[in-house]
């Protein structure tokens, strides 16, 4: 498959996910979403190069409180919450023989390359006066900074998977507005993950923070078709690079049949 047939079908993908979302609501599926029509045009523009680039936010509303772990005095007075999602990616097509990253990132001064994908929540309450008070929780998956040479950048010494999820971040220790109460905020670990692209982001959100009530959506054909898509193109080098580092022949091993989907999900 051509290079340019690679970002065709990436496009053509992400188009389907916001027709779908879009069509939640008529669906009985609680997945309401606030700028698909903004990603949509973005993704429309994306320039017919072997490297692509999409910037965008989406607003994520009625997340099920019930199904979160919220001190039930602080539950109790929550009025809305909010996941606001950000993506910043830039992708290379890469054919299935290339196993290689496929996510570009470098730290150029001039014209830096950045990969990113956070995750911030925001909770309204009412307290005893009636007054509404903003909580705020934040997530972010990303790529190890490393110089043009492949030198550890910002962060050297440290365990840095070159892909991590980290919780809190920059995302709550630069807002002056946030109340810590008595929780302690340390440097979280960087937990290793796969990366996230716009489709598998826009997943990881729907699973975890609406599951059942997402039934609807996340049982479609054509929805798992894509995220299927989606990890096959960056999951599958992703994997495959891990583990020939400890073997290259796996003709010689015995491999549980469902040990893939277990770690992976339904493919």
């Amino acid at each position: 498959m051509s290079r340019k047939k690679i970002r065709v079908n990436i496009c053509r993908d992400i188009d389907t996910l916001i027709d779908l979302l879009n069509k939640q609501p008529d669906r009985g599926c609680e997945v309401v979403v606030e700028g698909l029509e903004k990603l949509r045009t973005k993704v429309r523009s994306v320039k017919e190069n072997d490297t692509w680039k999409l910037n965008f936010d989406l607003s994520f509303k009625k997340i099920n409180k019930r199904d979160l772990k919220i001190p039930k005095n602080i539950s109790e007075k929550i009025t809305d919450i909010t996941l606001l999602l950000r993506v910043n990616i830039t992708e290379k097509a890469l054919s299935d023989i290339e196993i290689e990253d496929g996510i570009v990132q470098n730290n150029s001064i001039s014209k830096p390359i950045k990969y990113g994908v956070q995750i911030i929540a925001y909770a309204k309450v009412k307290d005893k006066l009636l007054e509404v008070k903003q909580f705020k929780a934040a997530w972010h998956l990303d790529k190890h900074i490393r110089s043009d040479d492949g030198i550890d950048g910002v962060g050297s010494g440290f365990l840095h998977p070159e892909y991590h999820f980290n919780m809190g971040g920059f995302g709550i220790t630069k807002d002056d507005n946030t109340e810590y109460g008595n929780i302690l905020i340390i440097d979280t670990p960087r937990l290793m993950h796969p990366p996230l692209d716009s489709i598998l982001a826009v997943d990881f959100i729907i699973n975890n923070f609406y599951g059942c009530k997402a039934q609807n959506l996340l049982t479609l054909k054509g929805y798992r078709r894509i995220v299927a898509n989606a990890k096959k193109r960056l999951w599958r080098p992703y994997f495959i690079a891990l583990a020939n580092q400890w073997e290259s022949n796996f003709d010689s091993l015995s491999i549980e049949p469902t040990f893939s989907q277990k770690i992976l999900g339904e493919i």
